[in-house]
């Protein structure tokens, strides 16, 4: 089984890295990935920073969306970019 996180900009941390939820989140991916067999986690950067409270999406965001899906399907078939 694969399990793909998918981390858009909301993580990252203005004076640089990414959050403690996100690190958090990616910790246990792993250590479930090392206990389980057959299982795999790959973290996936979104290029995508959501609106915050019911603000409007930004217009680029079904290119985005679709990128990260090319980047998925290239992983599943074998041949991660």
């Amino acid at each position: 089984m694969a399990v793909f996180q998918l981390f858009t900009g909301y993580y990252d941390l203005q004076r640089g890295g990414v959050s403690s939820k996100r690190r958090n989140a990616e910790f246990v991916g792993r250590v479930a990935a090392e206990t389980v067999d057959r299982l795999s986690y790959t973290p996936v950067e979104f290029d995508l920073d959501p609106p915050k409270r019911g603000g409007t999406w930004p217009e680029d965001w079904e290119t985005a969306a679709d990128t990260v899906a090319d980047v998925l399907c290239d992983t599943i078939a074998g041949d991660p970019s």
